[in-house]
């Protein structure tokens, strides 16, 4: 199908704050299929919560502050804030609505908060997602009860939310192991993943290769990204590759523990700290790398991942949650969460091979184009919502109310 006219599109972004900068993965990710749908040409109305936004909105992206009464306070992001915040995007709506004839409705991440479900959007479709898994459980560890009873919850509230929706997007197929799948909900699924720019995360740089082997670590600095494991592997890297370098970008809650653990390793010559670094620098951080390395316990999707891949870099990521997904055997080595052995032996086999580096950082560029490039996932983007369009007969003329043009 194709795109015969701009699209009138409401968005909901229950995420806490729409951004084109700062650290904020779904705020981040929000903004670029926004700005993207609206450079296209079609009318964007976004309900937001809060945003930081430095560049300039196109002008037919109209971005709708939602104020809650818990916005100022802290740990915000609470029940009473969730419902205040779809209650009130709901009323948004409808007021628009009385003079712009939606094609669609689309809730952005996150969707288990349940917000469509607050107000009537109908008969307008409602797309929903795309929507990542969630954490997985620390390797060894179980649920508590309290745990278990949450997630329980969790899926059910998901579920009847799901049962709403024209379509569901996922970003990968890790999410079908937390969702309930019924015949008819698997019928409304569609596989959408996230982009990247290839023109801002690319390999091509005057920046000279790294001197020496260099494993670049880029993410939250907490105990669930593996970064602790990738300390211990780090030892048995030094021992075999003296001259291999750790570098440590990001912070966070484990910061300090991180650091102090670091300081007492045999290896800790060899280990750089570069603090936080802005998102507008990051490519030219990962092009300082021989390997890019993500040991996390279950990451979601793995965004830092697929910017490394961007870059050509050859990855060393876990086989768990997204990242068994998102880099295949061409482009990177997968070994189990938690074992700094494997992790070490795989780190070794890459920094030891520039051959082996170069031919998986290669591979991963080329399927970024082919796969996660902006420009082909708005264009997906564009099909779902002509599919969940034309599964509805909505007439403009029997609602009689004029399209904003």
């Amino acid at each position: 199908m194709k795109m015969s006219r701009p699209l009138n599109i409401f968005i909901l972004h229950p995420s806490s704050l729409l951004t084109d900068w700062e650290p904020s993965g779904d705020g981040l990710l929000a903004y670029q299929y926004v700005s993207r749908l609206a450079s296209r040409g079609h009318i964007v109305h976004v309900a937001v919560e809060a945003r930081s936004v430095r560049g300039t909105c196109p002008p037919n992206l109209h971005l709708h502050d939602i104020r809650t009464h818990y916005s100022a306070a802290e740990g915000a992001a609470g029940l009473a804030q969730r419902v205040e915040f779809g209650i009130k995007a709901g009323a948004l709506f409808r007021r628009l609505r009385k003079t712009i004839a939606f094609d669609v409705v689309h809730q952005l991440n996150p969707v288990v908060y349940g917000l469509s479900m607050l107000a009537s959007y109908a008969p307008t479709p409602l797309v929903l997602g795309p929507i990542p898994p969630s954490w997985a459980m620390p390797p060894g560890l179980g649920p508590t009860f309290r745990q278990t009873i949450k997630a329980r919850t969790r899926r059910l509230l998901m579920h009847l939310q799901l049962q709403r929706a024209r379509l569901i997007l996922i970003p990968t197929p890790a999410v079908l192991d937390q969702i309930i799948t019924t015949p008819a909900l698997l019928g409304r699924i569609r596989a959408l993943h996230y982009g990247v720019d290839q023109d801002a995360f690319s390999p091509f740089s005057d920046d000279p290769a790294p001197q020496a082997p260099t494993i670049l670590f880029l993410a939250n600095l907490w105990r669930r990204k593996g970064i602790f494991t990738l300390l211990d592997a780090f030892e048995i890297v030094h021992r075999a590759l003296p001259e291999a370098r750790l570098l440590i970008a990001g912070s966070g809650t484990d910061q300090e523990e991180v650091k102090a653990r670091a300081a007492e390793s045999s290896a800790s010559r060899q280990i750089q700290f570069l603090g936080f670094i802005e998102h507008d620098h990051i490519p030219e951080v990962m092009r300082r790398c021989s390997v890019f390395c993500l040991p996390s316990f279950g990451e979601p999707f793995g965004m830092t991942a697929l910017e490394a891949m961007a870059c050509g870099k050859a990855l060393v990521v876990t086989n768990r949650g997204g990242l068994s997904h998102l880099v295949d055997d061409e482009g990177g080595i997968k070994v189990p969460a938690a074992e700094p052995g494997p992790l070490a032996e795989a780190l070794v086999k890459v920094l030891s091979s520039p051959e082996l580096a170069r031919t998986m950082g290669a591979h991963n560029r080329q399927s970024v184009l082919r796969t996660f490039a902006w420009d082909k996932v708005i264009t997906e983007l564009e099909g779902i919502y002509l599919e969940a369009m034309s599964t509805v007969a909505v007439s403009r003329r029997a609602l009689d109310v004029p399209a904003r043009r």
